[in-house]
């Protein structure tokens, strides 16, 4: 699989974030994607994810079947009242699961972060580790074959960071996957990815 992208071109408020950009990703790869405030990183896995629409040129996916998760430290996208359960059983059924998938999911692959202990709290109740671990849930329920990571370390303690780095080398394990990740510990993504790109 690959993620070509062909004459990227994207402006806000008439400034230029991209313009001419060429990149190709490859399958089974992992990205770290560094650059200075305002230098696209976020606009780039929002173009990619489709979240933002670019002004010209093209994205250009080998399989078009691609399932993509993009995953942000942003708890403002979650029912802050509701469970986080709840909030899962909620975005699964989007996606066509049933709340039995999506408990099996829960329960399965991600034992090892001790959700079960919050996951009937309202959301609104929880720290921002945890509510991330729960952002990460999320973006997972899907099974994404391309995943796009702004910040997916933020607010996690060590034993968490440890723990989603051995889910995250078993995932690739089984996938056919496409990584890419921003984070402010360049030295951790240096470390932890096959290749750097500089925006």
């Amino acid at each position: 699989m690959e993620i070509e992208l062909k004459n990227l071109n994207k402006k806000f408020n008439e400034k230029s974030i991209f313009t001419n950009f060429n990149f190709k990703f490859h399958s089974s790869r992992r990205y770290a994607l560094y650059g200075p405030n305002g230098s696209g990183k976020t606009t780039l896995l929002k173009l990619i994810s489709n979240l933002v629409k670019e002004d010209d040129g093209e994205i250009k996916f080998t399989n078009k079947s691609s399932s993509i998760s993009y995953i942000n430290s942003d708890t403002r996208t979650f029912f802050q009242r509701l469970s986080p359960v709840d909030n899962l059983y909620f975005f699964g059924s989007i996606n066509g699961m049933s709340k039995t998938q999506v408990r099996k999911a829960i329960e399965e692959d991600f034992k090892d972060f001790n959700i079960t202990s919050f996951m009937d709290m309202p959301l609104s109740n929880l720290s921002l580790g945890q509510v991330q671990i729960i952002n990460i849930v999320r973006g997972f329920l899907i099974q994404p074959n391309v995943l796009l990571c702004d910040e997916i370390f933020a607010n996690l303690d060590e034993k968490n960071v440890k723990n989603l780095i051995l889910f995250l080398d078993n995932y690739k394990a089984k996938k056919d996957l496409i990584e890419i990740y921003t984070s402010h510990n360049k030295d951790f993504l240096k470390n932890f990815c096959d290749e750097e790109i500089f925006l």
